[in-house]
């Protein structure tokens, strides 16, 4: 926050150059004296300092194969940025908030542009990350990085080469790697992963996946399963969804399932909340026996 629309540097052109008007246009907190964001050239401010070293550790744990301790990191930096934003944090100011995600936009931005002169073809950019195909070889994919690093003086990584890609939205996605082990897949915030959706929905998409692993076609199986569904052929305990219970239902602070139904059913803690979903207006409960 220190760094931002300093006194020094408020007529060097250097300093206004990283935020063009179209990086700015969803920047709410442009102070109206100013009519614009500028950075300081002279000095690196103190949270960059240490985001810089958090960074740095967060690297070397990467790299050694530790990655409890480099998510552990992970979610310093995160919430480094996000605490900005927060009002009730101490150094709230929402202009380090908004130009971080804004510095984020410009940063994928040139990166698409930079894509260009290498005839890639972008399919998806989120946060820090691109998804490209139609790269030709690996000494293109090398010089894209390199140009990266010279022209935009940022880090970019090669992460990872799918053979196949189901990109349904952002951050959902599942794809098959090349070069790893046994056909690796990666699977990106796809529901069907999460351990609380029923067994039905968890069985289905990992038959998907399995099918898209190993290159069939899940089409006509999908299919199947949901006309046994349809025809309400799927036994319902395959239906049910199961939620362990934390604490008592009276504790939680939200008006969550847990609480409403942990209350109702009369459910304490460590005990198995066990609900179905229907397209009902309102909670309908059964005590299951």
């Amino acid at each position: 926050p220190e760094t931002v629309n300093c006194s020094c540097c408020r007529n060097d052109p250097k300093a206004k150059e990283l935020f063009r008007s179209e990086i700015l246009k969803d920047c709410n907190h442009i102070p109206k004296k100013d009519g614009c964001y500028w950075i300081c050239q002279r000095k690196k401010g103190l949270f960059a300092k240490i985001l810089q070293q958090l960074t740095e550790e967060r690297i070397k744990y990467k790299n050694a194969g530790l990655k409890i301790e480099s998510q552990a990191i992970k979610a310093l930096i995160n919430s480094g940025y996000g605490v900005f934003g927060h009002p009730y944090f101490k150094y709230y100011d929402p202009r380090v908030a908004e130009l971080v995600t804004a510095f984020g936009r410009r940063t994928l931005t040139k990166m698409v542009e930079l894509s260009a002169n290498f005839d890639f073809n972008v399919l998806y950019g989120d946060t820090d990350s691109l998804f490209v195909n139609d790269v030709k070889n690996q000494e293109l994919a090398t010089k894209f990085i390199d140009a990266c690093r010279s022209e935009l003086g940022i880090s970019v990584g090669h992460e990872a080469t799918f053979s196949s890609l189901i990109l349904v939205g952002k951050k959902h996605y599942l794809g098959v790697c090349i070069g790893g082990s046994n056909n690796d897949v990666v699977i990106k915030g796809m529901e069907g992963i999460k351990s609380d959706r029923p067994k039905f929905i968890r069985g289905t998409f990992q038959q998907l996946v399995e099918d898209f692993k190993n290159d069939l076609n899940p089409i006509p199986k999908l299919k199947q399963v949901f006309k046994q569904l349809d025809q309400e052929q799927i036994p319902s305990e395959l239906l049910a969804i199961s939620l362990p219970l934390r604490k008592n239902p009276d504790e939680y602070e939200n008006d969550c399932i847990q609480k409403r139904l942990g209350l109702k059913l009369g459910l304490h803690k460590g005990d198995t909340l066990v609900y179905y979903k229907s397209d009902l207006k309102k909670n309908l409960v059964i005590q299951l026996k």
